[in-house]
């Protein structure tokens, strides 16, 4: 991912500039953007896969399984496990 430096210089935006209207735009800063597509990407491999959640966890750019487990329960709802076993989100991940 872009630093916010260049993605406020793409848009001829300072970057405090930037960040505000990114997150008028989207709902979330870059960064909280940038992790929802990733737990995005990881909960459709738990749906799919049988790849163990670490596996997923540290392909999804976190460096460890608690902060990957801590954040998906966060934008999900439920851990990952429970997600895998056919749980129901209780937001859109």
């Amino acid at each position: 991912m872009p630093s916010l430096a260049v993605m406020a210089r793409e848009a001829r935006l300072s970057p405090y500039h930037f960040l505000r209207v990114f997150e008028r735009v989207t709902g979330a800063t870059p960064h909280q953007y940038v992790r929802r597509l990733h737990l995005r990407a990881a909960a459709t491999r738990l749906a799919a896969t049988p790849d163990r959640i670490l596996d997923i966890a540290l392909d999804s750019g976190f460096g460890d399984v608690s902060n990957f487990n801590r954040a998906f329960r966060y934008e999900v709802g439920m851990s990952p496990r429970a997600f895998r076993s056919g749980g129901r989100a209780t937001s859109a991940a």
